[in-house]
């Protein structure tokens, strides 16, 4: 049988097709060595951080920010920021309540997307 022989010919068509494979699975082992992935669990060490705490704080956001707000646009921004330089930084959520404009639906609203946390520079 010559190299030119139909199973020749079939034969070589595997071993390619192996190297082929076998190269795919080197890389891929190769990628899986430098960067571990997790599925379903966290890797030891991570497991104790706590995600930071992302809610506006309406004692220090700007009318910009608090327009990002359920309910809030412009102008009720605007006069959340007044109310809280002419009488002082909130105490709590519903103290927000002073604001004309603000009922107990809004600060329902609002509520999941805020914090009140006291201001230390006035």
């Amino acid at each position: 049988m010559t190299a030119d022989g139909p199973g020749d010919r079939g034969s070589m068509q595997w071993v390619v097709a192996a190297a082929c494979l076998l190269a795919m699975t080197c890389a891929l082992a190769w990628v899986a060595a430098r960067r571990p992935i997790y599925v379903g669990v966290e890797p030891l060490g991570h497991a104790q951080r706590t995600p930071p705490d992302m809610r506006l704080d309406l004692n220090a956001a700007t009318a910009a920010q608090l327009q990002a707000l359920p309910r809030i646009g412009p102008a009720l921004a605007a006069r959340i920021v007044a109310d809280r330089e002419a009488n002082g930084p909130f105490v709590s959520l519903e103290d927000v309540n002073r604001v004309n404009g603000i009922g107990d639906r809004t600060i329902e609203l609002i509520a999941p997307h805020v914090v009140v946390r006291p201001r230390t520079d006035h």
